[in-house]
């Protein structure tokens, strides 16, 4: 996909609390710019007291999530590829928390619900209801480390086609956007700290990401 955004994207806004790990507290931790995980730079602890933050998920919670994917499709016509088109969708998503573990973590079901694409022909709507419905589980770590997708293929995902695999992609990478990866340093509230990702050989490159802890 060339772009993605989720709306009300945060896990911790409906799924999961941010909290502190008991015998983390550190109020003296102090100075920024230290390795803290792979991929994860503190540029910032912020304010006092800081701790070591981790995910905790309430086992069975639903929320729902709208997702915008802009996404390159290209359909093959008689063995032979066609043109290619960018198309956005609007990708409805429920998310529910199938198991919660004591240390933080858990197992998150993703299920779409509904998909809408603009502009597509009347004759495609076979097509999106075959999405519809598509279940797919995904682990998350204490820290907010994302596991791979996995997708149950079913009759109908065959039906779509190219459709239903470029959507599956997009979401695989969708997910990074729902959960923030957190710092294994303490931080505190006004932590910043960056976010880099490995480079995943035939996946466009996610480049740096940036985030702020406005209040824990």
């Amino acid at each position: 996909p060339s772009g993605m955004r989720a709306r009300d994207a945060g896990l911790e806004g409906g799924l999961a609390e941010v909290q502190a790990g008991p015998g983390d507290q550190d109020p003296g931790a102090g100075g920024g710019g230290g390795a803290a995980g792979p991929g994860t730079k503190v540029v910032d602890p912020g304010s006092d007291p800081k701790a070591v933050r981790h995910y905790a998920f309430t086992a069975g919670k639903v929320d729902k999530r709208v997702i915008t994917i802009n996404t390159n499709v290209q359909q093959s016509m008689a063995g032979q590829p066609g043109q290619s088109q960018e198309i956005q969708m609007k990708v409805s998503i429920d998310l529910t928390v199938k198991a919660a573990k004591k240390e933080g973590g858990g197992t998150l079901e993703m299920k779409l619900t509904k998909v809408d694409i603009p502009g597509l022909p009347p004759q495609a709507a076979p097509m999106l209801a075959a999405i519809s419905g598509i279940t797919a589980t995904f682990d998350v770590t204490p820290s907010g480390d994302v596991g791979e997708l996995q997708v149950a293929p079913t009759p109908a995902m065959r039906q779509a086609g190219e459709l239903a695999q470029s959507v599956l992609q997009a979401l695989s990478q969708a997910v990074q956007l729902l959960v923030c990866p957190l710092p294994t340093a303490p931080i505190g509230s006004g932590a910043k700290w960056d976010v880099t990702s490995q480079a995943t050989p035939g996946q466009p490159d996610q480049g740096a990401k940036h985030f702020v802890a406005k209040e824990l």
